[in-house]
């Protein structure tokens, strides 16, 4: 099953973004066998927004968050108020394309 973190930076201003960036583009995910993938979304419309997702095989040993993710939280939080959330998918649906089945 799934299981991803979310660790939502809300920079305090542009620079601090902008160094948050830099250190969220470090993360790889090769730093763990078990972490899938990184991802990193940047928020249209408020500038000093940033979203990491780290998406896991499983439940990283069985605790609700991550030591890696607990580390990124660590070192993001002085550019910024952080929050960081654990989620479990429960479903996705894909839109089916011709010839598919």
């Amino acid at each position: 099953m799934s299981y991803t973190e979310i660790i939502h930076v809300h920079a305090y201003n542009d620079k601090c973004r902008k160094k948050a960036l830099d250190k969220a583009r470090e993360i790889s995910p090769g730093a763990s066998d078990r972490l899938e993938s990184v991802s990193i979304f940047l928020r249209r419309d408020w500038e000093t927004e940033i979203v990491i997702l780290l998406t896991w095989e499983e439940r990283p040993g069985g605790q609700t968050y991550s030591t890696e993710g607990l580390s990124i939280v660590e070192c993001l939080s002085r550019f910024g108020w952080v929050a960081h959330s654990a989620w479990t998918l429960d479903q996705a649906r894909k839109r089916q394309t011709i010839g598919s089945r």
